[in-house]
């Protein structure tokens, strides 16, 4: 699974009409571990999954997180079988 960090990305799909951002997207907030980081939070989405210059992508939620981060639904990591 990939988180979409570029914000021009998730710019574009709110663009687009594909999600809606949070009003702090973009902006520098304080983590939760004191470090500063920049936030790419998302607010809701049109439909569940959605494409987006032929990529697909979802809403997932991470765990200790209230607000979901978009991914891609077709980057899959399986295991490696020997």
């Amino acid at each position: 699974m990939e988180v979409i960090m570029d914000l021009r990305t998730l710019k574009g799909m709110a663009a687009k009409g594909h999600i809606t951002l949070a009003r702090e997207t973009g902006c520098k907030v304080r983590h939760w571990t004191g470090q500063t980081v920049v936030a790419r939070y998302v607010d809701n989405a049109a439909k569940r999954e959605w494409e987006y210059k032929g990529i697909k992508y979802r809403l997932h939620y991470f765990d200790g997180c209230f607000c979901p981060f978009v991914v891609r639904s077709d980057a899959v990591n399986l295991p490696k079988f020997a």
